[in-house]
């Protein structure tokens, strides 16, 4: 699937523009290209999604569609020890096998086609009320082909569409290649760190300048006297400028206004459907006795230096966060089918391992518990959970909402993507490597601050995103004062992004 869509990558954008230079009526335009543009992207999602539908009303169909359905995507032929010949018995024996798989899922898709609602399963049928999904802040998506680059903006009046003329194709591709695709900051040899953290500050100026600073203040967002309390915004994203850190845009942090975090509390959404998914999921409050945290700790790999050595991170998170709390720890490095199984009754779940983006296989990408393919749990394996309880997952890995494949940039193939798709309202993740240092302060601070919002009276969903703001924040502000080393080292912070609801 992810080899089918790479080769359609675009269409999605390209009828968008079609329709926004018809000659319709605005309004009607406006709402029709969004409608257009929705079902070209994260349409893998939107099969998770409409399994995860299933699952609600058939768990024993969608057992069986599940398990059809992995049994299909596993090699035919298990691995030979010596690269030794495969009897052509055994082969012609695999092929009878999988072909009979595929008839067994074409028969149970008919029948699942013959339910109530699920009459173009495994496509999703059901229609997005955009506006009803901008209640809580505006949402934000971008769409650019060739030069042209267009955001829409969502909010309970409608959707508008506002041209982003000052983006080039060129400028764009040459931003996402450097953030996104570029050698991570912490990879950096130390005598070039200063001179590519500059780089990072001057693309991040950028991005204020030619996206950022556009929207909101389109949007009445932009305020010279900070409010009370700053107001939510949700960015798709989908498409190439939907890479880019938005939620880090600008300059002068504490000193000025001239950035996203000064104006706005920043989350992340797939697509428009999966924000609607995570949201209507019915959850017990976070700060409620028995709410069970679960910490999966898979420190070391080979080739690389151990995380948490003095297990400062797991714990600080341990500690921070609840007396209530029931906190399971699993043994170091455990199985991808353990953590699996773990997942099931965990409502918290804190991760840190080394996470792995695969920029040609994006499926096969993952957290690595132990050495070996065995002892990854790739997003491959989470695809096949439907988590009803889950709400909270930190990914304290590297990379974790990084998307290294050319051709799937609408789709958002990665691990906190993943997490999100399976259940989990709130995905904490990192666009790129963050120093263990910066994890092991980021990571309790997000909890204390988490339990603090949810005294305040803040509900779960706020509580969440307003946490990881101030905890991004205290990076680089501290009691009123700005501490420049923190100020001028803006790759330590700019990586951690909110995901959800």
């Amino acid at each position: 699937m992810e080899y089918v869509i790479s080769k359609l990558s675009g269409l999605g954008a390209l009828a968008a523009i079609c329709i926004c230079r018809s000659k319709v009526r605005r309004s009607a335009r406006y709402l029709d290209t969004l409608q257009a543009l929705e079902p070209g992207r994260g349409i893998i999602a939107s099969l998770t999604i409409q399994a995860s539908d299933l699952k609600k009303e058939r768990t024993d169909l969608h057992q069986r569609y599940t398990d059809l359905c992995h049994a299909i995507s596993s090699p035919l032929m298990p691995p030979t020890a010596n690269n030794k010949a495969v009897p052509k018995a055994s082969v012609a024996a695999a092929i009878a096998r999988r072909n009979q798989e595929f008839q067994d899922l074409d028969l149970l898709e008919r029948e699942i086609r013959s339910l109530p609602g699920f009459g173009k399963f495994p496509h999703t049928q059901s229609t997005i009320d955009f506006t009803d999904l901008a209640r809580r802040g505006p949402i934000v998506c971008f769409s650019t082909t060739g030069d042209i680059t267009i955001a829409f903006l969502v909010t309970t009046r409608g959707v508008e569409v506002i041209s982003l003329d000052d983006i080039s194709y060129e400028d764009l591709r040459g931003h996402v290649e450097f953030l996104v695709r570029g050698k991570s900051p912490s990879k950096v040899r130390k005598s070039k760190k200063a001179e590519n953290n500059e780089l990072v500050r001057k693309a991040l100026k950028w991005l204020w300048t030619c996206a950022v600073e556009p929207v909101l203040r389109h949007l009445n967002l932009i305020n010279n006297v900070p409010p009370k309390m700053l107001p939510r915004i949700w960015w798709v994203t989908s498409g190439l400028l939907g890479l880019l850190p938005l939620h880090a845009a600008g300059s002068g942090w504490g000193t000025s206004r001239n950035n996203t975090m000064s104006h706005v509390v920043s989350s992340y959404t797939p697509t428009f459907k999966a924000l609607a998914y995570v949201r209507q999921k019915q959850l017990r409050p976070l700060g409620d006795p028995g709410t069970k945290f679960l910490v999966v700790r898979a420190p070391e790999r080979k080739g690389c230096k151990p995380l948490d050595p003095n297990q400062t991170e797991l714990k600080g998170v341990l500690k921070k966060f609840g007396p209530d709390m029931v906190k399971e720890s699993l043994p170091s490095s455990p199985s991808p089918e353990e953590v699996l199984e773990s997942l099931k009754t965990a409502n918290i779940a804190h991760f840190i391992c080394h996470g792995i983006s695969e920029a040609h296989n994006p499926s096969r990408g993952g957290l690595q518990l132990h050495d070996g393919e065995d002892g990854r749990l790739t997003i491959h394996d989470l695809a096949s959970c439907s988590l009803d309880q889950v709400q909270i997952a930190y990914l304290s890995a590297c990379s974790t909402a990084q998307n290294k494949a050319n051709n799937l940039v609408d789709e958002l193939i990665h691990v906190a993507g993943a997490f999100n798709l399976v259940g989990f309202t709130h995905v904490i993740g990192t666009l790129w490597e963050a120093s263990d240092e910066i994890a092991a302060m980021v990571a309790p601070t997000f909890y204390k601050m988490l339990n603090g919002k949810i005294q305040e009276g803040l509900s779960d969903n706020d509580a969440v995103a307003y946490a990881l703001h101030e905890v991004v924040i205290s990076l680089w502000k501290k009691n009123g004062k700005i501490e420049k080393k923190k100020r001028d080292r803006v790759d330590d912070w700019v990586p951690f992004i909110h995901i959800g609801a």
